[in-house]
């Protein structure tokens, strides 16, 4: 019995299938390359790794400085990495793989911190170690994530949305520790408290106004005007309430990320500062931490 045409070697629909046999190797290989890139990031020499090159020197060595000092109170072992792409991995697959590859943490204790940026896909991710997972829960991980490094990557000003986020953790794992970090001060109130601060007070003062003029005996009048044009006093009041409930449940519901692509650009910016860092001896990661983008 002879084959059907369309198997027969050498046909077009043959040469086909032996196209696209080629093309979904080379994409695997592809694939694999862009998996083995990432994991193979060199261990950096100090605790921030600013490989997209977007921090300013002098925040570089002062983060170093205050992870440094934590590291040596504490034994935790905080790094902070920017890279340019992700080459369309996870960033939860892509930052685990990491932390496990420089064995952030020591060994036993699992008390590593990865705080990663991916600056062309727009997004970032605290991996925290199995030790650590109690004084840095993911709620309050994504907290900070949306509090200081959305609103300042939104801006362009990287460094500073690092500083603040670092500074957060540094505190946070100094109080677990029951040890004080020299020269670290309190986080900032992003722009954004700022302005929702603001809208608070207006609208407070809209209510006093409203009370003012009804405690003393304005009340009638208002109604009927009001009355008038459909509006009530009390349902002006009951707006104004729902609005500040509104803007204060706003500014925790932000947007996910959108995935990129691997595009190198690897600097030199992890070599740069005063400290050291060589790795932990083999803290564990079990996915602990947040993602978000901006």
């Amino acid at each position: 019995m002879s084959c059907p045409e369309r198997f027969i070697p050498g046909t077009p629909a043959r040469r086909a299938v032996l196209m696209m046999s080629i093309a979904a190797v080379a994409i695997s290989a592809q694939s694999s390359a862009v998996l083995a890139r990432s994991v193979d990031l060199p261990l950096p020499s100090t605790h921030v790794a600013d490989h997209a090159g977007v921090m300013d020197p002098r925040v570089r060595a002062e983060l170093d400085g205050w992870l440094t000092e934590l590291e040596q109170k504490t034994a935790a072992q905080v790094i902070v990495l920017t890279v340019r792409t992700l080459g369309g991995m996870p960033i939860e697959q892509f930052c685990l793989e990491i932390a496990e590859r420089w064995q952030l943490g020591k060994k036993g204790k699992d008390n590593g911190v990865l705080i990663c940026v991916a600056v062309e896909d727009r997004k970032y991710r605290f991996e925290i170690g199995y030790g650590l997972e109690g004084a840095l829960p993911d709620s309050w991980c994504g907290t900070v994530g949306r509090e200081y490094l959305r609103p300042y990557f939104r801006r362009g000003d990287f460094g500073g949305g690092l500083r603040e986020a670092t500074i957060a953790v540094v505190r946070k794992i100094a109080a677990e520790y029951g040890v004080e970090v020299s020269g670290v001060p309190a986080p900032r109130r992003n722009v954004e408290d700022e302005v929702a601060w603001q809208t608070v007070v207006v609208v407070l003062a809209i209510l006093l106004i409203v009370f003012v003029l009804v405690a003393r005996g304005s009340y009638l009048a208002v109604r009927r005007v009001s009355t008038r044009g459909g509006v009530s006093p009390e349902w002006l009041a009951a707006m104004i309430a729902s609005e500040i409930l509104s803007s204060r449940r706003s500014r925790r519901s932000w947007g996910g990320w959108s995935a990129g692509s691997w595009g190198g650009g690897l600097g030199d910016g992890g070599s740069w500062g005063g400290g050291s860092f060589g790795g932990g001896g083999g803290g564990s990661f079990g996915g602990g931490g947040a993602s978000g983008g901006w």
